[in-house]
């Protein structure tokens, strides 16, 4: 399954997948400045909503670059 990926997807796929935990980390580490807002506007589920949502996402684009290779 993974034999026909390219390099090229490879390094989408990590990127995708960097981007995904960067969002992670500074949904549930944000700065000083943002978490004075974040604790006044926001609560921990909608936190884990964002990031359920942006795993999603995610899944469905790597999927997509999988099964397009797949094809070929």
């Amino acid at each position: 399954m993974f034999q026909n990926i390219s390099l090229f997807d490879w390094i989408q796929i990590t990127v995708i997948a960097g981007t995904f935990l960067l969002s992670v980390w500074k949904t549930l580490f944000p700065n000083k400045k943002n978490s004075e807002l974040l604790k006044k506007n926001t609560d921990i589920t909608e936190n884990i909503e964002q990031i359920l949502q942006r795993l999603s996402e995610d899944s469905l684009r790597i999927k997509e670059i999988v099964e397009k290779k797949g094809k070929k």
